[in-house]
């Protein structure tokens, strides 16, 4: 900082330093800049030493470090084939993933620094059981209310069921204190999961494993050979899954082929209307998005609603 010395700046935001000591200048003058950063505040004025000497300066203002709580998350999607108890990573082999997250650009709500996330670039090129499936949305909420979200991170999903951090390999963290948290997953086309209970989180790495987990509410996974996945089917990002009726899923799978022939087939593609994450939008034939959607309610009954148990 140039100057050095001592200040008598003071910040009230909440969760800044109250009262900061920089240098031997008070402000005498309007700031003339500030610059914000998700954890400095710059601020460049006119400041006034003892003996009327008047000089610019620079004030820094730090946010305090935050407490951090680490979550080792193990889930499984229902949309996606399994390949000796591994999921299929078919978006990865094929180039599709994106680098950056896309629940932000889905307009899903991102809390405390959540959003914006970048996978590192040698992420994808893994080819082994520990490749990447497909980008996913962690939250945590208030133990108390469940609806409450808190914090937010963007992570990856692999092969093997883990949920890891852009390089692949680390725990997610989230800058809350050490608590009780409903862990939640979200997920681009299948309907959200949360833990049953509130779980026991903080700075020391936890393991929550959603494969095992009860779930919230009724039926708030699938089971897939005895694993619990996330439901698959939902194209319109809408918390339900529909094959009839309004703003059904199924209609929307064909109108993203054009709408007139079911047989036509879409490519090379990372859409939300790629249900089983293959690559390709297919209404009819082998490996088809339609029959998941079916299966999501039910299979018998086509009016049936799949609704999801996350509030």
């Amino acid at each position: 900082m140039p100057n050095g010395g001592r200040s008598s700046f003071s910040l009230t935001s909440p969760g800044w330093l109250a009262a900061v000591t920089l240098n031997a200048y008070t402000p005498i003058a309007a700031l003339q800049a500030i610059t914000l950063t998700t954890d400095r505040i710059y601020m460049g004025g006119l400041f006034q030493q003892a003996g009327a000497h008047y000089r610019h300066n620079l004030a820094v203002f730090s946010r305090p470090v935050q407490p951090l709580v680490q979550l080792d998350l193990r889930a499984s999607l229902g949309g996606v084939q399994q390949e000796a108890g591994l999921l299929s990573d078919a978006l990865r082999a094929q180039n599709l993933l994106p680098r950056q997250e896309p629940y932000t650009g889905l307009g899903i709500p991102q809390h405390l620094f959540g959003g914006g996330e970048e996978a590192d670039v040698p992420v994808f090129a893994v080819a082994d059981s520990t490749a990447v499936v497909d980008w996913v949305l962690v939250e945590l909420r208030a133990a108390d209310d469940p609806a409450e979200v808190l914090a937010t991170r963007n992570g990856l999903l692999r092969r093997d069921g883990r949920v890891v951090d852009v390089d692949g390999r680390s725990a997610l963290t989230f800058p809350l204190i050490a608590g009780a948290y409903h862990v939640v997953l979200q997920h681009r086309n299948h309907l959200g999961a949360m833990t049953a209970a509130p779980v026991g989180l903080s700075s020391v790495i936890t393991t929550v494993d959603l494969r095992v987990d009860p779930g919230y509410g009724t039926e708030g996974q699938q089971s897939v050979s005895g694993t619990n996945a996330l439901w698959p089917g939902d194209a319109t990002g809408d918390g339900l899954v529909k094959y009839a009726g309004a703003g059904n899923d199924r209609d929307a799978v064909l109108l993203r082929l054009g709408g007139a022939s079911p047989t036509s087939i879409i490519g090379g593609v990372y859409d939300e209307h790629d249900i089983n994450l293959d690559g390709t939008i297919r209404y009819t034939g082998a490996n088809n998005d339609r029959d998941i959607i079916l299966q999501t309610i039910g299979g018998a009954v086509p009016t049936a609603v799949r609704v999801g148990q996350v509030p």
